[in-house]
């Protein structure tokens, strides 16, 4: 019963969201989302800071930015919270949010695994409710 309510609230709250962007007179078409740095080599356990822009999105409306892995197959590799990192295992490395926004910040920093390869890093913004819109970045962990 309580999860039906919340579910409610949720979509409440996305529809109210929805609406405000269409005022924005803004089209959906244009919407783009960049990551810098587009592309970088982080050493092996290091740390590389990123930030997601979205542009030509609703005047007003705040993004709220999805991170992603692409090489963590779908595992929750974001941090809850800024002191506990998630449990993984997360072999492509992990994205911890920053600022008031937590994990759903247009600025993270991403933990490079102890493995050296090639990681895809993806942000997203959903931007009506059936268009989500990413930009990704190519980090190299170099032993």
């Amino acid at each position: 019963m309580r999860a039906t309510y919340a579910k409610t609230a949720v979509l409440a709250l996305l529809a109210v969201l929805g609406a405000n962007c269409g005022n924005g007179g803004y089209n959906s078409e244009n919407v783009t989302v960049t990551v810098s740095p587009a592309t970088a080599t982080v050493p092996e356990n290091g740390q590389q800071p990123l930030q997601a822009t979205v542009n030509h999105f609703c005047s007003g409306c705040v993004p709220q930015i999805e991170w992603s892995v692409a090489e963590n197959n779908g595992l929750g590799c974001t941090w809850a919270d800024p002191n506990t990192p998630p449990l993984g295992p997360c072999p492509g490395g992990t994205i911890q949010g920053q600022g008031p926004q937590g994990i759903l910040s247009e600025n993270v920093i991403y933990f490079a695994p102890s493995t050296a390869g090639t990681f895809h890093i993806s942000a997203s913004q959903l931007i009506t409710f059936t268009e989500v819109v990413g930009g990704t970045s190519v980090l190299t962990v170099s032993p």
